[in-house]
């Protein structure tokens, strides 16, 4: 690793127009940190060092880490949660074969989101199935509320769940990273 690696983080940094603590930020270190590696102080550690490629889009060996194709892609799988096309993660987790890590781990969060949210519409659609079974033995009253409930959970969750989507959207533009709510982890 050359010396110099500091004049190149300040160099790329000021290209993209980042300040010390958006990049700090980006790469998940302190500000502190890319003050002394800017100044040759210290020369960063591996995982450092990986996290300012993928934050700065540069490998120090000159080519793109991230380049603009994974955050297409990460586009695409967000479009892809919305219609629940589970198809299209998995082609991108076949196709990526461990190239980008970050389009790997973003792959499996979209393929365990699309099939916690597709369990949880069939739970609701179940209710919606058995509870001509069980609504008749509530008493009169409560037969309309359990409806009602019934029919807002069955447009709320589909609602939020778009809402979240278009969330991560708009942030794919400053970051690779998806936030998805916790659910059961079908792929590891």
């Amino acid at each position: 690793m050359n010396k110099g690696i500091g004049k190149k983080i300040i160099e790329l940094r000021k290209e993209q127009r980042l300040t010390q603590e958006d990049l700090a930020d980006l790469a998940g270190v302190s500000t502190r940190t890319i003050q002394r590696i800017e100044q040759d102080e210290v020369q960063p550690r591996g995982d450092t060092l990986n996290a300012l490629a993928v934050a700065l889009d540069y490998d120090f060996d000159g080519a793109p880490v991230n380049d603009r194709l994974d955050k297409t892609l990460l586009l695409l799988l967000q479009v892809s949660n919305i219609f629940i096309f589970i198809l299209l993660p998995i082609g991108v987790l076949i196709w990526n074969n461990r190239m980008s890590k970050d389009l790997e781990r973003e792959a499996k969060k979209a393929i365990n989101f699309q099939l916690n949210y597709l369990l949880g519409i069939m739970v609701i659609l179940l209710l919606f199935v058995v509870s001509p079974f069980f609504v008749p033995l509530l008493p009169a009253g409560a037969r309309n509320a359990t409806w009602i409930s019934l029919a807002i959970l069955l447009s709320i969750i589909p609602i939020a769940i778009s809402g979240l989507c278009l969330f991560n959207m708009i942030k794919i533009s400053e970051t690779t990273i998806m936030r998805c709510p916790k659910g059961i982890r079908f792929i590891k």
